[in-house]
């Protein structure tokens, strides 16, 4: 813009000392060929100058971004960081109740439970359940697919390891289901007091 500028005013010079008509005319029509083309670039600039302003705020509001998305980071970092410490000092705690149980079960069926947890990401046994509490029917809690109806017994009498057919995890009876609720057996009568048999 500055250099067209200095044209124009050069060339109002030299129209100035034209020395006819048609050399004033000639000089006439270059200036104003001059400010057109000024003007072109004064808008081109203009247009430019609006661009880099809403780059400007752009990134302005991305900075403003990254620095508090930085910050949610940082201060996840901290709580997991601590989280993670609670959890390996409880892994560090259980570790030698966890070893010691596990030595009083046989190699056989703690190797098998060990590739069962490896499998199923630590979940290697799945307790049964009971949907409906007036129908001999059971369930495996973690796949919630149907098991045989003496699955039950076959766990409570037997000591042996049982898979679900499904999941393949270990199969186990919950402490919430006890005989009377998993077989439909009411509890054992209370004994009548002595005194009260002898008044009947």
């Amino acid at each position: 813009m500055k250099s067209r500028e200095a044209r124009i005013e050069k060339l109002r010079t030299q129209q100035q000392n034209s020395k006819n008509h048609k050399e004033y005319q000639a000089f006439l029509t270059e200036i104003n060929t001059e400010k057109i083309d000024k003007g072109k670039i004064e808008e081109d600039w203009l247009k430019n100058q609006e661009g880099v302003e809403k780059l400007q705020n752009e990134v302005k509001t991305l900075t403003q971004q990254v620095e508090a998305d930085t910050k949610t980071c940082e201060a996840t970092k901290q709580q997991l960081g601590g989280r993670l410490s609670e959890l390996q000092a409880e892994v560090d705690r259980l570790k030698p109740l966890r070893d010691q149980a596990a030595a009083a079960v046989p190699s056989q069926a703690r190797d098998s439970f060990e590739r069962l947890a490896d499998r199923h990401e630590g979940e290697a046994m799945g307790s049964i359940g009971k949907p409906d509490r007036r129908r001999e029917e059971y369930i495996c809690n973690s796949c919630n697919m149907s098991l045989v109806a003496d699955i039950y017994n076959r766990l409570h009498s037997r000591d042996e390891m049982v898979l679900c057919p499904n999941c393949r995890r270990m199969l186990y009876i919950p402490d919430e289901l006890p005989p009377e609720l998993a077989l439909n057996t009411k509890p054992p009568r209370k004994p009548v007091a002595a005194s009260t048999e002898a008044e009947e």
